[in-house]
């Protein structure tokens, strides 16, 4: 959703048999896609990337990013490369995870809105890669 802070929230589960140690993900999010309408088959980048976000309650403004963006209240920017994440920048999520437990990995991403009128039809698109 275009405009507000998104949760991703993903489940991190081991197997009946494995001990998981030292588990670290990377996260890395690209740009958004106006894919192809029916209609009129157009198609267009959308230069409005998506933003890895921090829930910060000592934040008492809108974080106003160089690039413009406009935080919400409350939130500031992750501390990833341009807060897109980053394919090799790895973070630890836990130390052990026994075997049949799990963990969750809450994630925080600001779309921002569209400085221009889509069309109901358009569908955005946001690329997100995970790796554990």
């Amino acid at each position: 959703m275009q405009g507000v802070v998104n949760r991703i929230i993903l489940k991190v589960e081991s197997c009946s048999d494995e001990c998981c140690s030292d588990v670290e993900y990377s996260i890395r999010c690209t740009n958004s896609n106006i894919l192809p309408m029916p209609s009129d088959n157009k198609e267009g980048k959308v230069d409005r990337p998506p933003i890895l976000v921090i829930y910060d309650t000592s934040s008492e403004q809108e974080q106003k990013l160089t690039d413009g963006t406009i935080l919400p209240n409350k939130w500031k920017p992750h501390t990833s490369t341009k807060s897109q994440g980053s394919k090799g920048s790895y973070h630890k999520r836990t130390t052990t995870l026994e075997p049949e437990k799990s963990c969750l990995l809450v994630l925080d991403l600001f779309c921002p809105s569209p400085s221009f009128q889509i069309t109901a039809k358009a569908d955005c698109q946001t690329n997100i890669e995970f790796v554990f």
